[in-house]
Order: C-alpha cells, then structure tokens, then sequence
C-alpha cells in the first residue's frame, strides 16, 4: 500500500474498512500500512474518498 500524503485528509475510513486492522494513523495523521497484518485486500483502496491509497508491484 501507498498513500499519496498530499491527498490523504486522515478521515481513517481505510481503518475503518481494514478486517485486520493493519492501518493506523501516523503522528501527523496520515494513513500508514503494517505490512506483517495486511492482506492487500484493497479495501482500504476501494473505500478511500480521496483516492490518496493505491497498491504498487513492487520490483526485487
């Protein structure tokens, strides 16, 4: 997960909407993803009004 932190407003309905818990909000309030617990369910994608989520293949 990537979060675009210039469109991110840190409503937390991505926390809101992750069954694992695996968001939180980082000190100045901007959604951040513990790799260990997520599932790249990409709920947090789908539901994010901004659209400041998105997931990349990552190369390596």
């Amino acid at each position: 997960m990537k979060t675009n932190i210039s469109e991110c407003n840190g409503c937390g309905v991505c926390i809101d909407s992750c069954m694992v818990w695996a968001i939180k909000m980082d000190e100045k309030h901007k959604a951040e993803r513990d790799e260990l617990s997520c599932m790249s369910c990409r709920e947090c994608e789908n539901v994010c009004p901004k659209g400041a989520i998105s997931y990349e293949k990552i190369n390596g």
